[in-house]
């Protein structure tokens, strides 16, 4: 005589919505007379199995009346198994709090699009297939996928990810796809192993990420992503190259750490091309902290580390744009690496643009003033020096000085001719022999103002006044050949 079944009374709170010709509560009832499928509220491994092949909509209703509360009851258990054949449609359902995957295995193409796990997680040594799809899936905090494996071309497509997602050692396959996700605080990717092709664009990061000592056998893209927090990329031992990799259109918002590392191929810090309306229309707060906004171009809201890397020659910087100088002496640092290793390509273009962003925090740090003799600070060198040629780098800067100092000097060698007003005669003609003469001073050239003394007659000019027009002179004339030598590594 069998011993009688007694029902869980909170079964008669599931819905009596009807899937394939049988009410949802009457599928639930029956599962959990099985007694290797435990009880409602402490649901056994093999319970979870026997549910979720029910579909997403009677495990949902079965999950709604009992919910995971602690670790440690009625959690959703796939762990310690091989699923190949048995589980590979289970998109949009909800497995609570704490659901355990670890060292599970599923078949090629399973499909959890739109489903939802809840915090603490684990996915510890889950192998999954090729192309497996995560696509529109919600994730919890704390959830940990330590030496999980991908095979080839898996999505994650819109995925939201809560706070500290964990995927350390995890390996993905050739193309994973992380297009439009969204992370929340500090994922980790501690010595993660990406396939060739990792698409992680139009991506938002809340609050950091952190690829320490990640490995790249292929392309990363990155590009139209925007960065809150920290972005960590340092190298490690085996784990220091990056064969090809696009953060074009990103917005980094934190500090940008790539310390140590190797770039193999084309790195592109350069404008969006394949622009996103989406991705164009969010780039808020943008002109705070002196950043401007600019459409589609990179962003740098704080100088980024390249220290000890090696950069391949096919790097752009492109429109990327830069934070205003705060006289950091770690910004100047970093603008001077990114200065020395383009001056090792004889990049001439690239080194002066980090040349001239050193310079500008060099300038914001230097004083006006200063105890000691000559009283007179740095800063006001840097002032004209930028004013002048732009720290060396500006042609038409020195050449428009030097034409201002032409005809500043003619005007004021007419003031000592009585029968001129400035420039021009009694009769209102003008007069170009001190404009010619002023030319003359300009050239500072031995013996070519001798061409011109007959219009010192009596020496009316006085010798301090052209020697300080000659020293204007030679001053912008230096700078203009600093320019030439500077824009066209004239040897």
């Amino acid at each position: 005589m069998s011993s009688p079944t007694y029902d869980h009374p909170d079964i008669e709170k599931i819905s009596t919505s009807v899937v394939n010709g049988q009410q949802i509560r009457e599928i639930v009832r029956l599962i959990f007379r099985e007694p290797k499928n435990g009880a409602p509220d402490k649901i056994s491994q093999e319970g979870c199995l026997a549910l979720a092949q029910k579909g997403h909509e009677v495990w949902n209703e079965w999950r709604r009346v009992f919910p995971c509360i602690t670790s440690s009851v009625n959690r959703t258990d796939f762990s310690n198994r091989d699923y190949s054949g048995l589980l590979f449609r289970l998109q949009g359902f909800n497995f609570g709090d704490f659901a355990m995957f670890d060292n599970s295995t599923w078949n090629d193409e399973s499909i959890f699009n739109n489903s939802t796990w809840g915090n603490s997680s684990t996915f510890d040594n889950a192998h999954f297939g090729d192309k497996c799809s995560f696509t529109d899936s919600t994730w919890g905090a704390h959830n940990s996928f330590k030496n999980t494996e991908w095979g080839l071309n898996c999505l994650f497509k819109s995925a939201s990810w809560g706070d500290y997602s964990k995927f350390s050692g995890a390996k993905w396959g050739e193309l994973c796809f992380f297009t439009n996700a969204k992370w929340a605080t500090c994922p980790t990717f501690f010595n993660a192993t990406f396939g060739a092709y990792c698409h992680l664009s139009f991506c938002t990061w809340d609050q950091g990420a952190y690829f320490d000592g990640a490995k790249f056998h292929g392309g990363i893209i990155f590009k139209g992503s925007t960065f809150e927090g920290t972005l960590r990329f340092p190298s490690a031992v085996n784990a220091d190259t990056f064969p090809e990799i696009d953060f074009s259109g990103c917005v980094f918002k934190g500090d940008v750490d790539f310390g140590g590392r190797k770039f193999l191929s084309k790195t592109n810090f350069g404008p969006l091309l394949d622009r996103s309306p989406k991705v164009n229309g969010d780039r808020h707060d943008l002109e705070h902290q002196g950043v401007a906004s600019h459409n589609s171009s990179v962003i740098f809201f704080k100088p980024p580390n390249f220290h000890g890397c090696e950069l391949n020659q096919d790097t752009s910087f492109e429109g990327a744009v830069f934070p205003a100088p705060t006289g950091s002496e770690e910004a100047a640092r970093a603008y001077r690496t990114l200065k020395l290793a383009f001056s090792k390509q004889q990049a001439s273009r690239e080194e002066n643009r980090f040349f001239i962003l050193e310079m500008d925090e060099e300038a914001k740090a230097a004083r006006w003033l200063q105890k000691e003799f000559p009283f007179i600070g740095r800063k006001i060198l840097f002032v004209i020096y930028k004013r002048l040629s732009n720290y060396g780098t500006s042609f038409w800067k020195p050449t428009v000085a030097l034409l201002s100092i032409w005809l500043t000097f003619a005007c004021v060698y007419t003031s000592y001719d009585a029968s001129l007003c400035f420039v021009f005669d009694k009769n209102c003609e003008l007069q170009i022999g001190w404009l010619q003469y002023s030319l003359v001073q300009s050239l500072p050239l031995p013996g070519i103002d001798l061409s011109r003394s007959e219009l010192n007659p009596g020496k009316i000019i006085p010798a301090a006044l052209q020697v300080l027009h000659k020293s204007l002179s030679l001053g912008t004339l230096f700078l203009i050949g600093l320019a030439l030598r500077n824009l066209f590594k004239l040897k």
